[in-house]
Protein backbone atom coordinates (compact mmCIF):
# COMPACT_ATOMS: atom_id res chain seq x y z
CA UNK A 1 0.00 0.00 0.00
CA UNK A 2 1.27 3.46 -0.90
CA UNK A 3 2.42 5.81 1.82
CA UNK A 4 0.50 8.59 0.07
CA UNK A 5 -3.06 9.17 -1.08
CA UNK A 6 -4.01 12.02 -3.38
CA UNK A 7 -7.01 14.29 -2.88
CA UNK A 8 -8.39 17.09 -5.00
CA UNK A 9 -11.64 18.98 -5.29
CA UNK A 10 -13.26 20.34 -8.44
CA UNK A 11 -16.62 21.93 -9.11
CA UNK A 12 -18.00 23.83 -12.05
CA UNK A 13 -18.25 22.53 -15.63
CA UNK A 14 -15.72 25.01 -17.03
CA UNK A 15 -13.02 24.26 -14.45
CA UNK A 16 -13.47 20.50 -14.80
CA UNK A 17 -13.24 20.58 -18.59
CA UNK A 18 -10.41 23.13 -18.84
CA UNK A 19 -8.23 22.01 -15.94
CA UNK A 20 -9.14 19.30 -13.44
CA UNK A 21 -9.61 16.46 -15.94
CA UNK A 22 -5.98 16.91 -17.01
CA UNK A 23 -4.70 16.91 -13.44
CA UNK A 24 -6.35 13.53 -12.93
CA UNK A 25 -5.25 12.11 -16.28
CA UNK A 26 -1.61 13.09 -15.82
CA UNK A 27 -1.52 11.75 -12.26
CA UNK A 28 -2.77 8.41 -13.56
CA UNK A 29 -0.29 8.47 -16.46
CA UNK A 30 2.53 9.17 -13.99
CA UNK A 31 2.02 5.71 -12.52
CA UNK A 32 0.05 6.48 -9.38
CA UNK A 33 -2.49 3.75 -8.65
CA UNK A 34 -6.07 4.83 -9.34
CA UNK A 35 -7.15 3.48 -5.97
CA UNK A 36 -4.99 6.15 -4.29
CA UNK A 37 -6.67 9.05 -6.13
CA UNK A 38 -9.70 10.74 -4.59
CA UNK A 39 -11.80 13.36 -6.38
CA UNK A 40 -14.43 15.32 -4.47
CA UNK A 41 -17.18 17.05 -6.46
CA UNK A 42 -20.29 18.76 -5.21
CA UNK A 43 -22.81 17.10 -7.51
CA UNK A 44 -23.45 13.80 -9.23
CA UNK A 45 -23.57 15.69 -12.54
CA UNK A 46 -19.97 16.85 -12.04
CA UNK A 47 -18.83 13.29 -11.33
CA UNK A 48 -20.64 12.11 -14.44
CA UNK A 49 -18.79 14.76 -16.47
CA UNK A 50 -15.42 13.55 -15.21
CA UNK A 51 -16.24 10.00 -16.24
CA UNK A 52 -17.50 11.16 -19.63
CA UNK A 53 -14.16 12.92 -20.14
CA UNK A 54 -12.34 9.64 -19.52
CA UNK A 55 -11.43 9.92 -15.83
CA UNK A 56 -12.63 6.50 -14.71
CA UNK A 57 -11.51 4.08 -12.03
CA UNK A 58 -10.59 6.61 -9.33
CA UNK A 59 -12.54 7.26 -6.12
CA UNK A 60 -15.34 9.84 -6.41
CA UNK A 61 -17.25 11.60 -3.63
CA UNK A 62 -20.42 13.67 -3.98
CA UNK A 63 -20.37 16.37 -1.29
CA UNK A 64 -23.76 17.98 -2.01
CA UNK A 65 -22.97 20.98 0.23
CA UNK A 66 -24.90 24.26 0.22
CA UNK A 67 -22.45 27.18 0.12
CA UNK A 68 -24.94 29.95 -0.68
CA UNK A 69 -24.12 31.70 2.61
CA UNK A 70 -20.55 32.40 1.46
CA UNK A 71 -20.40 36.03 0.33
CA UNK A 72 -16.91 36.25 -1.20
CA UNK A 73 -17.17 38.16 -4.48
CA UNK A 74 -13.55 38.18 -5.65
CA UNK A 75 -13.00 36.68 -9.13
CA UNK A 76 -16.66 37.04 -9.91
CA UNK A 77 -17.62 34.89 -6.95
CA UNK A 78 -15.40 31.95 -7.94
CA UNK A 79 -13.57 32.20 -4.62
CA UNK A 80 -16.65 30.68 -2.99
CA UNK A 81 -15.41 27.37 -4.38
CA UNK A 82 -12.47 27.67 -1.97
CA UNK A 83 -14.88 27.50 0.98
CA UNK A 84 -16.51 24.51 -0.70
CA UNK A 85 -13.09 22.88 -1.10
CA UNK A 86 -12.41 23.08 2.64
CA UNK A 87 -15.90 21.94 3.62
CA UNK A 88 -15.81 19.04 1.17
CA UNK A 89 -12.45 17.72 2.32
CA UNK A 90 -13.65 17.92 5.92
CA UNK A 91 -16.81 16.02 5.06
CA UNK A 92 -14.91 12.99 3.79
CA UNK A 93 -11.37 13.34 5.12
CA UNK A 94 -11.62 15.15 8.46
CA UNK A 95 -9.34 12.39 9.72
CA UNK A 96 -6.42 10.86 7.82
CA UNK A 97 -6.29 7.40 6.37
CA UNK A 98 -4.42 5.63 9.13
CA UNK A 99 -0.65 5.67 8.79
CA UNK A 100 -0.67 7.49 5.46
CA UNK A 101 0.06 11.03 4.26
CA UNK A 102 -2.53 13.02 2.37
CA UNK A 103 -1.27 14.87 -0.70
CA UNK A 104 -3.57 17.69 -1.76
CA UNK A 105 -3.31 19.16 -5.27
CA UNK A 106 -5.43 21.75 -7.04
CA UNK A 107 -7.00 21.06 -10.41
CA UNK A 108 -4.53 23.32 -12.20
CA UNK A 109 -1.67 20.88 -11.56
CA UNK A 110 -0.08 18.57 -14.11
CA UNK A 111 2.08 15.55 -13.28
CA UNK A 112 5.05 14.43 -15.39
CA UNK A 113 6.34 11.36 -13.52
CA UNK A 114 5.49 9.36 -10.42
CA UNK A 115 5.87 11.93 -7.60
CA UNK A 116 6.50 9.31 -4.90
CA UNK A 117 10.32 9.75 -4.74
CA UNK A 118 9.90 13.52 -4.48
CA UNK A 119 7.18 13.29 -1.83
CA UNK A 120 9.19 10.85 0.27
CA UNK A 121 11.98 13.42 0.58
CA UNK A 122 9.57 16.01 1.98
CA UNK A 123 7.17 14.00 4.12
CA UNK A 124 8.86 14.10 7.53
CA UNK A 125 6.67 17.11 8.35
CA UNK A 126 3.63 18.75 6.85
CA UNK A 127 5.11 20.37 3.76
CA UNK A 128 3.99 23.09 1.36
CA UNK A 129 5.31 23.32 -2.16
CA UNK A 130 5.15 27.08 -2.51
CA UNK A 131 4.56 30.33 -0.68
CA UNK A 132 5.95 33.82 -0.27
CA UNK A 133 8.25 35.53 2.17
CA UNK A 134 6.17 38.00 4.14
CA UNK A 135 9.21 40.10 4.91
CA UNK A 136 9.76 40.62 1.19
CA UNK A 137 6.11 41.14 0.24
CA UNK A 138 4.20 42.88 3.04
CA UNK A 139 4.24 46.51 4.23
CA UNK A 140 5.76 45.79 7.64
CA UNK A 141 8.51 43.68 6.09
CA UNK A 142 9.31 46.28 3.49
CA UNK A 143 9.46 48.83 6.31
CA UNK A 144 12.23 46.81 7.95
CA UNK A 145 10.14 45.01 10.57
CA UNK A 146 11.08 41.47 11.61
CA UNK A 147 8.86 38.67 12.90
CA UNK A 148 9.79 39.52 16.48
CA UNK A 149 8.60 43.10 16.01
CA UNK A 150 5.02 42.13 15.19
CA UNK A 151 2.35 42.03 17.91
CA UNK A 152 0.29 38.93 17.18
CA UNK A 153 -2.53 40.20 19.42
CA UNK A 154 -2.97 43.50 17.57
CA UNK A 155 -5.05 43.35 14.39
CA UNK A 156 -3.88 46.69 13.00
CA UNK A 157 -0.21 45.82 13.39
CA UNK A 158 -0.56 42.18 12.36
CA UNK A 159 -2.51 43.08 9.21
CA UNK A 160 0.57 44.99 8.04
CA UNK A 161 2.42 41.65 8.08
CA UNK A 162 -0.22 39.14 6.97
CA UNK A 163 -3.36 39.63 4.89
CA UNK A 164 -6.32 41.16 6.73
CA UNK A 165 -8.51 38.00 6.59
CA UNK A 166 -5.66 36.00 8.12
CA UNK A 167 -4.90 38.65 10.75
CA UNK A 168 -8.53 38.66 11.86
CA UNK A 169 -8.51 34.91 12.45
CA UNK A 170 -5.13 34.88 14.18
CA UNK A 171 -6.17 37.57 16.65
CA UNK A 172 -9.66 36.18 17.29
CA UNK A 173 -8.50 32.61 17.89
CA UNK A 174 -5.30 33.38 19.77
CA UNK A 175 -2.43 32.53 17.45
CA UNK A 176 0.89 32.48 19.26
CA UNK A 177 3.18 32.48 16.24
CA UNK A 178 3.77 35.16 13.62
CA UNK A 179 4.59 33.41 10.32
CA UNK A 180 7.60 34.19 8.17
CA UNK A 181 5.94 32.75 5.07
CA UNK A 182 2.46 32.61 3.65
CA UNK A 183 2.10 29.16 2.11
CA UNK A 184 0.10 28.23 -0.96
CA UNK A 185 -2.79 25.85 -0.29
CA UNK A 186 -2.72 24.39 -3.81
CA UNK A 187 -0.16 21.63 -3.28
CA UNK A 188 0.92 20.21 0.06
CA UNK A 189 1.70 17.04 1.97
CA UNK A 190 -0.29 16.76 5.21
CA UNK A 191 1.38 14.68 7.89
CA UNK A 192 -1.16 12.42 9.64
CA UNK A 193 -0.21 13.85 13.04
CA UNK A 194 -1.34 17.31 11.88
CA UNK A 195 -4.26 16.27 9.72
CA UNK A 196 -7.26 16.74 12.02
CA UNK A 197 -6.12 20.07 13.45
CA UNK A 198 -5.29 21.67 10.11
CA UNK A 199 -8.50 20.51 8.45
CA UNK A 200 -10.69 21.61 11.36
CA UNK A 201 -9.11 25.01 11.90
CA UNK A 202 -9.01 25.81 8.20
CA UNK A 203 -12.74 25.17 7.90
CA UNK A 204 -13.39 27.12 11.11
CA UNK A 205 -11.58 30.06 9.57
CA UNK A 206 -13.51 29.77 6.31
CA UNK A 207 -16.77 29.77 8.26
CA UNK A 208 -15.72 32.76 10.36
CA UNK A 209 -14.78 34.73 7.25
CA UNK A 210 -17.63 33.56 5.01
CA UNK A 211 -19.44 36.90 5.23
CA UNK A 212 -16.38 39.08 5.92
CA UNK A 213 -13.72 40.58 3.62
CA UNK A 214 -16.28 40.03 0.88
CA UNK A 215 -14.43 41.91 -1.89
CA UNK A 216 -10.93 41.17 -0.58
CA UNK A 217 -8.57 39.11 -2.74
CA UNK A 218 -7.92 37.04 0.39
CA UNK A 219 -11.44 35.67 0.34
CA UNK A 220 -10.73 31.96 0.09
CA UNK A 221 -9.34 29.09 2.15
CA UNK A 222 -5.64 29.97 1.79
CA UNK A 223 -5.67 32.71 4.43
CA UNK A 224 -7.65 30.52 6.89
CA UNK A 225 -5.20 27.67 6.29
CA UNK A 226 -2.26 29.94 7.06
CA UNK A 227 -4.06 31.21 10.14
CA UNK A 228 -4.69 27.58 11.16
CA UNK A 229 -0.96 26.87 11.00
CA UNK A 230 -0.29 29.82 13.30
CA UNK A 231 -3.15 29.01 15.68
CA UNK A 232 -2.26 25.34 16.08
CA UNK A 233 1.50 25.85 16.05
CA UNK A 234 1.99 23.06 13.49
CA UNK A 235 5.68 22.60 12.70
CA UNK A 236 5.65 22.62 8.91
CA UNK A 237 8.32 22.70 6.23
CA UNK A 238 8.72 24.11 2.72
CA UNK A 239 7.14 27.38 1.69
CA UNK A 240 9.00 28.08 -1.55
CA UNK A 241 9.36 26.13 -4.77
CA UNK A 242 12.92 27.45 -4.89
CA UNK A 243 13.75 25.25 -1.88
CA UNK A 244 13.11 22.13 -4.01
CA UNK A 245 14.35 22.73 -7.58
CA UNK A 246 13.75 19.12 -8.62
CA UNK A 247 9.97 19.55 -8.40
CA UNK A 248 9.89 20.40 -12.11
CA UNK A 249 10.72 16.76 -12.91
CA UNK A 250 7.53 15.57 -11.23
CA UNK A 251 4.73 18.13 -11.49
CA UNK A 252 3.75 21.72 -12.04
CA UNK A 253 1.20 23.88 -10.27
CA UNK A 254 0.25 26.73 -12.57
CA UNK A 255 -1.80 28.67 -9.95
CA UNK A 256 -2.45 32.24 -11.00
CA UNK A 257 1.10 32.99 -12.12
CA UNK A 258 1.54 35.23 -15.13
CA UNK A 259 -0.06 33.74 -18.26
CA UNK A 260 -0.83 30.55 -16.32
CA UNK A 261 -3.85 29.71 -18.46
CA UNK A 262 -1.84 29.87 -21.66
CA UNK A 263 1.07 27.94 -20.16
CA UNK A 264 -1.27 25.25 -18.85
CA UNK A 265 -2.94 24.80 -22.25
CA UNK A 266 0.40 24.73 -24.04
CA UNK A 267 1.62 21.97 -21.72
CA UNK A 268 -1.57 19.96 -22.17
CA UNK A 269 -1.13 20.21 -25.93
CA UNK A 270 2.54 19.24 -25.64
CA UNK A 271 1.54 16.16 -23.62
CA UNK A 272 -1.02 15.27 -26.32
CA UNK A 273 -3.91 15.16 -23.93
Amino acid sequence: MSKFYYITHASGKEFIKDYAQYAIKTLILSGVDKSDIHMICNTAKEIKLFKKLGCRGINYYEANIDYSHVKWKYMGGKRRYAWLKSASINKFFAKPIEGRHMVYFDGDCLFYSDPTPFLEKHSAKTWFHHGKSLKERCPAGKAGKNVGDIDVTNYEKLSQWVSAPQAHLMVKFGAKRVPEYEVCSGFYILHPDDHEDLMKWTLNGCEENADKFVKHEGGGEQKPMNAALAITGIDWDGGSKFFCPDWTDYFDHFFGAKNYKDRFREKVKEMRL
